[in-house]
């Protein structure tokens, strides 16, 4: 099987009701990322943070793999990059005994940043150039 057509399908794949299911995970992804800065700024329990931890990477996870069925595109834009680098800052977040809370926000000032920015920064290729099918999406 040719790795290209599985990972960047021509048209990407799609199926009735995918962008009310994006949204629905966007949603529930914010409000986890809310919870988790909530519990880290009252320094609620550690199991109640890890438990938030959990949910918001649970749902970034599920949101991931949406747009992975669709094509793996995204990971080759600034929109994937941005993805790289909030995996790196929650990965680092968990090893901080200090500055978890600015941390949290700063990924959370920036998630909004890049969700919210045009489409032509978002789908903006970084590697390889040109113009793959999928790259350019109104959702």
């Amino acid at each position: 099987m040719r790795l290209r057509p599985l990972l960047f399908p021509d048209p990407p794949r799609d199926f009735r009701g995918r962008r009310g299911v994006k949204t629905g995970l966007r949603a529930l992804h914010v409000l986890c990322a809310a919870l988790l800065l909530g519990a880290t700024v009252y320094a609620a329990a550690a199991s109640e943070r890890e438990r938030a931890l959990d949910l918001v990477i649970a749902s970034g996870a599920a949101l991931v793999l949406l747009e992975l069925a669709r094509t793996a595109t995204f990971l080759l834009q600034v929109r994937g990059a941005v993805l790289v680098l909030k995996i790196g800052a929650v990965v680092l977040f968990t090893a901080l005994d200090r500055g978890q809370v600015a941390l949290l926000a700063a990924i959370l000032v920036v998630s909004v940043l890049i969700s919210h920015a045009p489409a032509s920064i978002r789908h903006r290729m970084l590697v390889g150039g040109g113009h793959i099918r999928g790259a350019e999406t109104r959702d």
